[in-house]
């Protein structure tokens, strides 16, 4: 199965699982006349530098084999064994990590902003509804984006785009009406050093991401108006 395949196969089953909440009722939906959007904010931590920790499934024989207790211990083995990857990594590629933070586009919250906003332009409820002042308001707060290992073979890492974020829908008084977290990467995937020779290679795959993210979160919107 293809990267691309099995990333859409991860964020469609975490939509799945998330989408057990329930659904706007009418009264809900007639009250939204207007909806806007703010910036999204950008967690003081939120950069990660690359992430090269792939989870070995310890924990999972572990369970399985010895119950509770095993589990324990597998998942204290698999904590060892990523932060040994991570160790590694950091050894061989960390004159890279500067370049590739210095290489993220100073505007990315906007992007990220537009992104969701073409989400819901395409929206049929949400769409003609969007304004530049509402009381509803589309939020989203990130907390972790970066490059992250999409696949490892022998000593070659390669590494995605991915994006963690909070979204919600926003009412009065900042009220909650509705929201998920929402985790997304792209499609391509490279090496530091091939992100490090070509520089176009990093804008690539985070507008991948951002295409990506644009779409799940549509995905989301219909979800909670029924539509899936």
């Amino acid at each position: 199965m293809k990267k691309s395949a099995i990333t859409g196969l991860i964020v469609a089953s975490a939509l799945s699982f998330a989408g057990c909440s329930t659904t706007l009722s009418e009264k809900e939906q007639s009250s939204i006349t207007s909806v806007g959007t703010v910036a999204p904010v950008i967690g003081e931590d939120a950069y990660k530098e690359p992430n090269a920790r792939q989870n070995p499934g310890t924990a999972n024989a572990g369970g399985a084999a010895g119950g509770f207790i095993g589990s324990l211990v597998g998942s204290a083995i698999d904590a060892s064994v990523m932060a040994s990857q991570q160790k590694s990594f950091e050894e061989t590629n960390e004159q890279y990590f500067e370049t590739i933070e210095q290489t993220i586009p100073e505007d990315f919250s906007q992007r990220l902003e537009a992104a969701i906003i073409q989400a819901i332009e395409k929206d049929p409820f949400f769409g003609p509804k969007l304004t530049t002042e509402s009381e509803y308001k589309f939020t989203a707060d990130v907390n972790n984006y970066g490059l992250t290992i999409a696949s490892k073979v022998g000593d070659e890492v390669k590494l995605a785009f991915r994006i963690s974020a909070d979204v919600a829908l926003k009412g009065k008084a900042e009220k909650k009406v509705f929201g998920r977290p929402l985790f997304v990467e792209s499609r391509s995937s490279h090496t530091l050093e091939e992100y490090n020779t070509n520089k176009d290679l990093l804008g690539k795959v985070i507008e991948e991401c951002l295409s990506a993210f644009s779409s799940q979160f549509g995905v989301y919107l219909d979800q909670k108006l029924g539509r899936l």
